[in-house]
């Protein structure tokens, strides 16, 4: 097993790139999972998903911040702000 580079905790230096094809396939993902749940109207997600192929800077920073802290509440609620147009709170 290799050994983490210095000055990285072993959890995160055990995960992969953040590519930018798996941002938005986290992305896509979560505006899949707010559409089923009734959290955003189809008009919603196409909103969300213009923010997410636009390379929003909010979606890439919410999935970031999941991809380092697993906050998956966070990521939902900031991606749902932005299919209803607002800013997260």
């Amino acid at each position: 097993m290799r050994r983490p580079r210095r000055g990285t905790d072993s959890e995160t230096a055990s995960k992969p790139l953040l590519t930018t094809r798996r941002r938005y396939h986290i992305a896509l993902g979560a505006a899949r999972q707010l559409l089923a749940g009734g959290e955003l109207s189809a008009t919603g997600c196409g909103a969300l998903k213009n923010h997410i192929f636009d390379d929003d800077g909010r979606v890439a920073a919410a999935v970031e911040i999941f991809w380092l802290n697993d906050d998956g509440d966070a990521l939902l609620a900031t991606l749902r702000a932005l299919g209803l147009g607002a800013a997260p709170g």
